[in-house]
């Protein structure tokens, strides 16, 4: 993909994206570790574990699985009410929607608080939201971008990729997807990356 009149979508990060959600995941993690403890459950969910991983592979069952989720979703929800945008964010977004170019929301974060940022700084809203309660698998792995590729009926080499970490240059890379990283050498924040579009 050469230039932005191919482009035909966006497919855009959350966190550190968008918006400085600022989660405390330290205390995240301590939270799940006392819940499976008070469960007589032995799991450490210390920095590097899988937060999601080490959860599926301690759970005894449903319920336990989305009890721990709903620790994460809780503190996430929260951070959603003291994030702050990214410069540029509304700016691009609004240019987006100003031009009908559709976007969607690939995030890690639960959908919940992708949808709370959008309705609390009054931005467009995105085509469609993926989030980490609507997949089995977050990023890098490609389920959540294969839903929106599908859903929103366009080819890896008609959208661009935008994220602020290693899970969005990974994928891109698995899914053949132009992927840019904010900030990055060049661009240095969303609203830089209109030129590329214009």
């Amino acid at each position: 993909m050469s230039n932005g009149k191919n482009v035909k979508a966006i497919i855009i990060d959350l966190d550190r994206t968008i918006a400085n959600l600022k989660t405390n995941w330290v205390f995240v993690r301590s939270e799940m570790a006392d819940f499976c403890s008070k469960k007589g459950v032995k799991a450490s969910f210390a920095y590097p574990e899988p937060i999601y991983e080490t959860a599926r592979a301690v759970s005894k069952n449903k319920k336990f699985y989305a009890d721990l989720l709903g620790i994460i979703k809780k503190e996430e929800l929260k951070s959603a009410k003291r994030a702050e945008l990214m410069s540029g964010a509304k700016d691009f977004l609004e240019f987006l929607h100003t031009n009908a170019i559709p976007f969607a929301i690939l995030s890690n974060n639960n959908s919940q608080c992708v949808a709370e940022i959008f309705k609390r700084f009054k931005l467009p809203g995105p085509k469609m939201i993926i989030g980490s309660d609507n997949v089995e698998h977050l990023k890098p792995h490609p389920e959540g971008l294969n839903k929106i590729l599908k859903k929103m009926k366009i080819k890896n080499t008609q959208c661009l990729l935008i994220g602020d970490s290693d899970a969005e240059s990974q994928l891109g890379r698995i899914k053949g997807v132009k992927t840019y990283l904010i900030p990055g050498r060049k661009i240095k924040n969303l609203s830089q990356l209109k030129s590329i579009l214009i």
